[in-house]
């Protein structure tokens, strides 16, 4: 979770955040790692201020994995439920 703050500390294009929030959104993340890459990646590409971008990357129901060049993942495939035992 360290790494997490420093690279957004350290590697963010945007104005400082609070180190406060910064660490409240790496232990927020389940991976702080790819968290700290979504904000770092995002500040490149944006101009929005480290905190929206801090709130983008822990939203789940948004899509940023577009915005790096890198093809989105294919959704999950559903899954056929087994069939009812016989009667």
């Amino acid at each position: 979770m360290a790494s997490c703050v420093v690279n957004i500390n350290g590697k963010s294009r945007t104005q400082p955040a609070a180190p406060l929030l910064v660490l409240d959104g790496c232990r927020r993340s389940l991976l702080p790692q790819q968290f700290a890459e979504c904000v770092v990646g995002l500040s490149g590409r944006l101009d929005f201020a480290t905190e929206r971008l801090i709130a983008t990357c822990l939203d789940p129901r948004d899509s940023v994995s577009q915005l790096d060049g890198r093809p989105a993942p294919t959704p999950p495939v559903e899954l056929i439920p087994p069939p009812s035992p016989p009667n």
